[in-house]
């Protein structure tokens, strides 16, 4: 007999659940969000569209809020690595 379980599921902070997939998704736009925002590319348009993506949870979307914050409040100096 065999048991019938849901996607594979990654346990994070506080003890809640997400599934694999929406990690890997969310990892994908985080690395997106970064290196449009290290090129100095206003990444307001590209956050709005990955907001938007249904298959991302509650949870995801308030952590790449959090990386979007952060992204926008970093300066272009700090965040290019400031070459000397």
């Amino acid at each position: 007999m065999r048991f019938l379980r849901g996607p594979p599921q990654v346990e994070v902070s506080g003890g809640l659940r997400v599934k694999t997939e929406n990690v890997h998704l969310l990892t994908e736009y985080v690395l997106n969000l970064s290196m449009s925002a290290r090129a100095d590319n206003d990444i307001t348009p590209l956050y709005e569209a990955y907001l938007s993506d249904a298959r991302l949870g509650e949870f995801e979307k308030e952590e790449l809020m959090w990386v979007y914050m952060s992204l926008q409040l970093t300066p272009p100096a700090v965040a290019a690595g400031a070459d000397e």
